[in-house]
């Protein structure tokens, strides 16, 4: 794909997330140029290491060191996972619609938390910690989810294990920086929050990217201007 079809592209709606986690090198570059634009438009200047996380229909992972930047991994679970399992258990039409209803809604009507296991307060982990996803569910054949609680636990299935993966990745890589863009975060505070709830616990500071559903089409056009 040339930078010119890339760039007019990513400007259709949800496509810089294809685009950003596809195998073409151009993605790669045009990501990591697009964040370093919106990094320094935002006021905040890209630290020397970090990894840049497209968070779209599916998720990918660059490390970012100084003009270099290298896919380290990533996720099939992203946006198009969200949407897909919250159009088959709640009936939501849209992504739009599927946020809204979790944020009336919440994962303890569905997920299996520590705190309902360990219900004397005796482990040294946090109580709001998930034991399992959904897993109040399967421990009563009766229990029936509400189209809330079901669309909250969605997203925080999606957001925790991303987050746990990226996560590993900056372990691994000894970095402490994070942004992260993307389609999937655009009106969509619990997923951000959840994302950001996980990095942290990794020694991570995390950053949403301001437009960050932009950054692919930037980045593609800043590569464009310096041909």
């Amino acid at each position: 794909m040339t930078l010119t079809l890339f760039a007019s592209w990513c400007l259709w709606p949800g496509a810089v997330a294809v685009c950003a986690d596809g195998p073409a090198a151009e993605a790669c570059a045009a990501w990591a140029a697009g964040g370093r634009r919106l990094l320094a438009g935002g006021g905040y200047p890209p630290p020397d290491r970090y990894l840049l996380v497209s968070l779209g229909t599916g998720t990918s992972i660059q490390l970012i060191e100084g003009a270099s930047a290298r896919r380290i991994g990533g996720t099939a679970l992203g946006g198009g996972t969200v949407l897909g399992l919250g159009r088959l258990i709640t009936g939501a039409k849209d992504f739009k619609q599927l946020c809204d209803l979790a944020a009336r809604g919440s994962r303890r009507g569905v997920d299996l938390l520590l705190s309902d296991i360990y219900q004397g307060g005796d482990t040294p982990l946090a109580d709001e910690m998930t034991a399992a996803n959904f897993g109040k569910l399967a421990r009563d054949p009766t229990a029936r989810a509400k189209p809330s609680d079901a669309a909250a636990g969605i997203i925080h299935l999606v957001a925790e294990n991303v987050g746990l993966i990226v996560g590993q990745a900056a372990s691994a890589n000894g970095v402490q920086r994070v942004f992260l863009g993307g389609t999937t975060l655009v009106d969509n505070p619990l997923l951000a929050t959840a994302v950001s709830g996980v990095l942290s616990a990794f020694g991570c500071q995390a950053r949403i990217l301001p437009d960050g559903e932009f950054t692919g089409a930037l980045g593609a056009i800043e590569l464009l201007r310096e041909q």
